[in-house]
């Protein structure tokens, strides 16, 4: 059956969700059928699912997986399909009116090489955003034999992995689960990427996490043996340096013909000088201050130059990610709104200006899950970062517009006189940072 709606968003699970809403009129004759549909399995709403009632749609699935309908008594088919999910068909015979919760299983589609044009990734030649989970430990755990769905469930409906080959922490007072880890090997990193292929993840591999140079012939090993792989892995993604000039001094350029010649998707890194930029897309740290949900609007700096940093920045016209964001533990509770939703307006603003974002956690670090005790015991003096809700939060924010929303109309800065810290427009997308009416999304 021809799929009618083929573009769908997954949103996390709302307060307000699934009431299936007033009955109709009892004069009509008409019963009231409803639906709530959720990805199975998952606390994910199926956005803009089509149910056909014999074969005709009667609607399509809003942001809270809900749709309606009021049909004669009677026995009835009932179809519902969405793109990427296992289409569902069931029978009713409706009396009285009546509501069901609906599953549907994610299809996981093979992971194809992506693309970049312009300001967006394309992914078999369609526009695909970059959904990050910060995970630098996750290779090395899977190395080492532990088992890591845990993790990658915990972060459905993400789609990216960030990972570190390797890092050089030595654990503290203050951070005593903080030691670092060496590299696994070309056939374990190669094992990793198809295990997590498998499921759906592409992955962000960090080569250099400092500036020892006894590091860059590993990287150099890595990227060759993973480009001499038959086939070389469709899901990875390199970035030579994590904050090439913050704390260190990396040279990226000792990786550019290597990379360069792998064919592999890959960035330099460098955002903080970005006249040292190179690559096929864009990573940029933006700032972590007070006011750091507006700050997505970096990416649109870096794409257009003039920006951020000085005047004189030159404009890099590829695709740019907020690959490292303030952390859940990091942020303040805002002067209006919640922590949550400013965590829903920087994504979200993210995936305008942007090409997307990845959502940065202490427990993600080291490959742990979201919220995990031990580290807020340990790490965190105690202190709840709520990392699962800003999670879902930031997963909204993500999944708020279209892939190719960038490319909808101009870039506007819309002055409200105080109404809000900032509000973005791209065409007909507005992103309102920290509205004093509450309304994020006009």
């Amino acid at each position: 059956m021809k799929r009618l709606f083929p573009l769908f968003l997954l949103l996390w699970l709302a307060c307000c969700g699934g009431n299936p809403g007033p009955n109709p009129d009892p004069d009509t004759g008409l019963l009231q059928f409803s639906i709530v549909v959720r990805a199975d399995p998952s606390k994910l709403f199926v956005v803009n699912a089509s149910m056909l009632v014999n074969d005709v749609l009667k609607a399509t699935t809003n942001a809270n997986g809900f749709a309606e309908t009021r049909l004669a008594k009677g026995a009835y088919t009932i179809h519902l399909e969405a793109q990427d999910f296992v289409p569902v068909t069931f029978t009713i015979d409706l009396t009285r009116h009546l509501h069901r919760d609906v599953k549907m299983t994610l299809i996981v589609p093979p992971v194809t090489p992506l693309s970049t044009s312009g300001p967006v990734f394309l992914r078999d030649g369609l526009p695909w955003r970059w959904r990050g989970v910060t995970a630098f430990k996750l290779a090395r755990l899977h190395a080492d034999g532990q088992n890591i769905d845990p993790f990658l469930d915990a972060y459905k409906g993400y789609n990216v992995l960030r990972i570190f080959d390797y890092v050089p922490w030595v654990a503290t007072p203050e951070r005593p689960l903080g030691a670092g880890w060496e590299s696994p090997t070309a056939q374990q990193t190669l094992a990793f990427l198809q295990y997590v292929g498998a499921k759906g993840w592409y992955v962000e591999i960090v080569l250099l996490t400092d500036d020892e140079p006894g590091r860059v012939q590993p990287a150099i090993n890595l990227v060759r043996a993973l480009t001499a792989a038959r086939p070389p892995p469709p899901n990875v993604i390199f970035e030579i340096g994590n904050e090439p000039s913050t704390n260190k001094h990396i040279d990226t350029s000792v990786l550019r013909s290597t990379l360069d010649a792998s064919g592999f998707l890959y960035s330099s890194g460098d955002y903080d000088d970005s006249p040292k930029f190179f690559g096929r897309f864009g990573t940029a740290h933006t700032p972590r201050d007070s006011e750091w949900p507006r700050k997505a609007h970096d990416l649109h700096e870096y794409y257009v130059g003039g920006g951020p940093n000085a005047p004189t920045d030159p404009k890099h016209p590829v695709p740019w990610i907020a690959d490292e964001p303030i952390r859940p533990d990091a942020a303040g509770q805002p002067p209006v709104m919640t922590k949550a939703d400013d965590f829903l307006c920087y994504f979200a603003a993210s995936a305008i200006l942007g090409a997307g974002a990845t959502f940065h956690s202490e427990t993600g670090k080291y490959g742990r899950l979201p919220d995990d005790p031990e580290i807020i015991a340990q790490h965190l003096k105690g202190v709840h970062p709520h990392e699962a809700e800003m999670a879902e939060a930031a997963l909204r924010g993500l999944t708020q517009f279209p892939d190719n929303a960038i490319l909808a109309g101009p870039y506007e800065r819309i002055d409200e006189h105080g109404a809000t810290l900032r509000t973005y427009k791209v065409g007909p997308h507005v992103v309102r940072i920290r509205p004093t009416d509450g309304r994020i999304f006009p």
